[in-house]
């Protein structure tokens, strides 16, 4: 297709061209919805014509949009125009960082030793980050290096490769990349991983302190034989400034065999900053095994559809039959009773805050000060106030380690970092906790780390961020299991490494908690005062099914530590789970009073509106959500559209969904509900698609078979609805409206 000015791609319209390349072409263009500059790789038409490209392009669009990583490009959208493949990510203004070694060169030098490390250090983190989820770039090169306007580096094209099938030769035997970058495995066919990219990055190491690359020649053929045995040039006859130390750490990263090469990147961080004269650090780890849990949300049918010669009418929105280890999702929250569904996905939640002693006084002023006054005049609420103690009593990290609330860490003994420097990073750090930024606050809690890898408090408050994030808690727990591992007598930690294994465990829908119980335990044996283990713990029995002991628990956190939002927002899941959603909306509406720029805070009082049937309140605060901008747009979006939907107003739901989907087409739930919303309106054969694509997302989610069931009915498909159907009573034997249809099903000689 011709593409040009004016052009609209989807919902996108072309504003300008930005470039061109082997593979692509990149524009500039304004997303209206969002009012915003994007940028959209438009792919070659040629590869359209390749089903095995198509087909590829599918599965690995879904694994990149799901990266999240301050130094990974994000990607919004993908779709198809024409015969045109495209994929929008976010607008970059800052050049690439070919260009800028370009320049460098043409002035005759070379980049200074700060600028290497404040770009290299947070490459190697986004390269361990991706291989934790599964992506492997095998393409990494200056031009795929984007900059911000800061200088910070952005890591863009993950995937691309692998699309186009970089992981081996060609039809006609050529190997596709970028041979000047390319890893001697990937030169002979081999398989990548993260050494790889280890590799690759190193070779833009070199050519970033020395102007050149390594390997050179006339011909393709002669540079990847380099690659493959040549060995790495000395940099003392390049540029006599560099040390030793440095070659030593270029060798490391472009060793020939993978085994010899550095085997995380953050080990190439570590080496680099020690040979540049900065203190010896290693990248936190930042890697996840496997791609993280998605997130579940939405109500399924209580009773089947029904219809005797009909087609079956349309599971109701409203609250199903379901077994208490079911998955059961409401939006942005899942609960769980013995007689009720247990909620799917789990958003990560609680207040956690660490910062360094020296700075607890002035946050604490600093808050009392600006949350004390409310357009310029002093409020007279109770929130200001009781927020003020609850951070003081929880925003410390004092010889002993930072204290959790309702008691003291018996036991630490790991002592943070005293420097003024550390110090200073986390309590940056700890502030930007207290106002929402989660994502900035896991930079400097990062960049602590990386000055002193052993501070336990800057660990914690980076696996707290991770668990306030959606789909981080795995990267959450891992950092918290560093953590105890280091400093066994910490009781937040023990806390939080709780709350990170049970979000973990229920996004990826496990059923059992065991872990997660233990880690609460050992908390509790360490300070039986820790108000919020007390309230972990209760989320969790709740979970189990065992609503007497969460609720006990709950209660015993909630005379611990009345006005602490954590706390709150257990005692609201656990109402939640009890049915009580009048208790819960009050629970979780003081949590939003107390931590206001919470996004995960408000989304769940937006759920609870919604199930009192306040739907106008609902939309507020899941737009509210929406200005926070936290990466929890598409859980925003699919809010309003459900609540929409269950007011009627199919064309806003649908909008909304849509919405949710163009941000995140991994959320089963929002096509769930958009196929629901579809189904409502008998539209069978425009709900079937969205209900097949939640279950290929969870394949073990009864009421997503059982809808998709009965839309097979209603297309008369009835092999298919059978099939469906017997595997939702398989995996949840009480669901009596999928046993309904399959006994209509017999009835009716199907």
């Amino acid at each position: 297709m011709e593409i040009g000015i004016g052009t609209k791609l989807g919902r996108y319209e072309i504003t300008s061209l930005v470039g061109q390349g082997g593979m692509a072409t990149v524009y500039e263009a304004h997303d209206p919805m969002l009012d915003r500059s994007v940028a959209i790789k438009v792919l070659h038409p040629h590869l359209a014509m390749d089903k095995a490209f198509v087909g590829r392009f599918r599965h690995e669009a879904q694994a990149i949009a799901a990266l999240r990583h301050p130094n990974i490009i994000r990607v919004f959208d993908f779709g198809v125009e024409g015969d045109g493949y495209y994929m929008v990510m976010e607008f970059m203004d800052g050049g690439t960082l070919a260009a800028l070694l370009k320049n460098t060169k043409e002035r005759r030098q070379v980049l200074s030793a700060d600028q290497v490390l404040k770009l290299f250090v947070p490459l190697c983190s986004a390269i361990d980050y991706a291989a934790g989820q599964g992506m492997i770039h095998r393409d990494i090169k200056p031009s795929n290096i984007m900059l911000t306007s800061a200088g910070d580096p952005i890591l863009t094209d993950y995937g691309i490769a692998k699309m186009l099938g970089v992981t081996s030769f060609t039809d006609s035997g050529m190997v596709m990349g970028s041979a000047h970058y390319m890893a001697p495995e990937q030169a002979q066919g081999l398989g990548a991983d993260v050494k790889t990219d280890i590799y690759s990055l190193g070779i833009v190491l070199f050519q970033a302190l020395t102007g050149r690359v390594p390997f050179d020649g006339d011909t393709t053929g002669s540079v990847i034989a380099q690659q493959i045995a040549a060995p790495v040039p000395s940099l003392a006859s390049i540029n006599p400034a560099l040390s030793p130390a440095v070659q030593s750490v270029l060798e490391g990263a472009l060793a020939k065999d993978p085994g010899k090469r550095y085997q995380s990147a953050a080990g190439l961080a570590s080496g680099l900053r020690a040979a540049l004269g900065q203190p010896s650090a290693a990248v936190p780890a930042m890697t996840a095994a496997g791609p993280p849990g998605t997130t579940r949300l939405e109500p399924f049918p209580q009773q089947a559809p029904a219809a005797a010669s009909a087609p079956p009418g349309p599971p109701p929105a409203s609250e199903p039959q379901m077994a208490p280890d079911q998955p059961y999702p409401y939006p942005y929250a899942d609960w769980g009773q013995p007689s009720q569904p247990t909620l799917a996905e789990r958003l990560h939640k609680r207040l956690g805050i660490i910062v360094a002693a020296a700075a607890v006084v002035v946050v604490v002023a600093i808050l009392a000060g600006v949350l004390g006054t409310r357009g310029g005049k002093p409020t007279t609420t109770t929130a200001t106030s009781s927020l003020a103690s609850t951070v003081s009593s929880i925003l410390s990290s004092v010889a002993s380690g930072p204290l959790t609330t309702g008691g003291s860490s018996p036991g630490s003994t790991v002592v943070p970092d005293p420097s003024p420097q550390t110090a200073a990073l986390r309590a940056e750090a700890g502030s930007l906790m207290m106002a929402g930024k989660f994502n900035e606050a896991i930079a400097k809690y990062t960049e602590a780390l990386q000055t002193n890898p052993k501070d336990t408090a800057a660990r914690i408050g980076l696996g707290i961020a991770y668990y306030h994030l959606p789909k981080s808690s795995r990267l959450g727990a891992q950092q918290l299991e560093s953590a105890v591992t280091s400093d066994p007598g910490n009781v937040q930690a023990w806390a939080y490494l709780a709350a990170c294994r049970y979000s973990f465990i229920d996004q990826s829908d496990g059923r059992d908690f065991t872990s997660a119980e233990e880690a609460c335990n050992k908390a509790l044996e360490l300070d039986p005062n820790s108000a919020l283990a007390h309230a972990f713990l209760g989320e969790i029995y709740s979970a189990m099914g065992r609503s007497d002991e969460a609720l006990a628990e709950v209660s015993r956190a909630i005379s611990l530590a009345p006005n602490e939002p954590g706390v709150l927002v257990a005692m609201g899941a656990v109402k939640a789970d009890a049915d009580d959603w009048q208790a819960a909306v009050s629970n979780f509406k003081k949590a939003v009073t107390l931590a206001p720029n919470y996004p995960d805070y408000v989304l769940y009082l937006a759920t609870a509106y919604r199930q009192t049937e306040q739907y106008d309140s609902a939309i507020e605060y899941c737009r509210n959500a929406l200005q926070l901008d936290e990466g929890y747009e598409y859980q925003a979006y699919r809010g309003i559209g459900r609540a929409l939907w269950d007011k009627g107003d199919y064309e806003g739901a649908e909008t909304n969904l849509w919405q949710a989907i163009d941000l995140d087409d991994t959320d089963a739930f929002s096509h769930w509900a958009l196929g629901g919303v579809y189904y409502d309106q008998a539209d069978y054969e425009g709900a079937l698609p969205e209900l097949e694509r939640a279950v290929a997302l969870r394949p073990e989610n009864a009421g997503f078979l059982e809808w998709e069931g009965a839309c097979y009915m209603a297309l008369e498909r009835w092999k298919e609805a059978r099939a469906a159907l017997e595997k939702a009573v398989e995996l949840d034997p009480s669901r009596t409206g999928a046993q309904e249809l399959l006994d209509q099903l017999t009835a009716d000689g199907h």
